[in-house]
């Protein structure tokens, strides 16, 4: 049998796990997954993560890659991998991808949501992939400021102390805010969602970014204020880290079409976009 190379589309609920990529003595959803696929295929298998997701944050678009010699069908690893994980981590789909395909790597963009939900009565259901903030934010103003986040930029007032990335500089294809029903629960309420997508991210970047833009719709921080805080270079400058359990990794994208496809999406949304997102670099 000629070795394959497999992608997974995974979602999980991040609460459990100290982030995705492996670690020393705590739970991560990389080595829940390849603890999975070593005991479907019956010998030690390594994975290959599409995003380095932190600890708490949820993804509905993860991607995996590994490399296997197993026969198995793709349906067979949905149905027989999930056999092996716990509830808060589901296979959505599988496929053979060409040999060079590779989950980092081949990525083009990811794209994030973060949610603030402003309903007291709505806390039970929601506070495990929310921040419940009930005071009232201007949202034109936020989106105001998000326009200065998308193109080309230096972000390093929105890395963590702890980020290991060269250099902080990264692409925004669109960055906003809107307001969407809350969920599937048929909870009568709606929430604040922020939607932002880019080539890379460094850690903790997006919190970050919602955090003091957060301070923007408060009004404690203005618009020029905040690009002044983009252009410092400085983490110090910025806002709190909101938290963790808010985010959720939306999508990874592979394929031109699709990333066009969803920077048109949000541009009809209203949000600050690319003015021509036809001429960012291509793989």
């Amino acid at each position: 049998m000629n070795q394959r190379v497999l992608r997974l589309v995974v979602h999980y609920l991040g609460g459990a796990y100290h982030g995705f990529q492996s670690q020393p003595a705590a739970a991560s959803v990389q080595q829940t997954l390849e603890e999975g696929l070593s005991e479907l295929l019956g010998q030690p298998q390594r994975i290959h993560g599409g995003s380095r997701t932190d600890a708490g944050v949820h993804a509905r678009g993860q991607c995996i890659s590994f490399k296997t010699f197993s026969a198995l069908p793709c349906a067979a690893f949905v149905r027989g991998l999930q056999h092996f994980l716990p509830d808060d981590l589901r296979i959505v789909s599988a496929e053979e991808v060409d040999p060079s395909f590779h989950a980092r790597w081949s990525s083009l963009g990811k794209l994030y949501h973060y949610l603030l939900n402003p309903h007291e009565t709505q806390r039970l259901l929601l506070d495990p992939v929310s921040w419940f903030y009930p005071d009232r934010l201007d949202l034109p103003a936020m989106n105001q400021a998000c326009a200065f986040l998308v193109g080309k930029h230096d972000f390093s007032s929105f890395r963590s102390s702890g980020c290991g990335s060269k250099h902080a500089v990264r692409t925004m294809y669109f960055a906003g805010f809107d307001v969407v029903p809350a969920g599937p629960w048929g909870i009568n309420a709606m929430v604040v969602r922020f939607s932002i997508a880019g080539d890379a991210f460094l850690k903790q970047m997006v919190r970050s970014l919602v955090g003091t833009l957060v301070e923007v719709g408060l009004g404690a921080l203005s618009v020029e204020q905040f690009a002044e805080v983009l252009a410092a270079g400085d983490r110090c400058a910025a806002g709190k880290t909101a938290p963790a359990r808010g985010l959720v990794l939306e999508e990874i994208f592979y394929t031109e079409e699709r990333r066009l496809e969803v920077i048109e999406h949000f541009r009809r949304l209203g949000l600050p976009a690319l003015a021509d997102p036809t001429a960012l670099p291509r793989r």
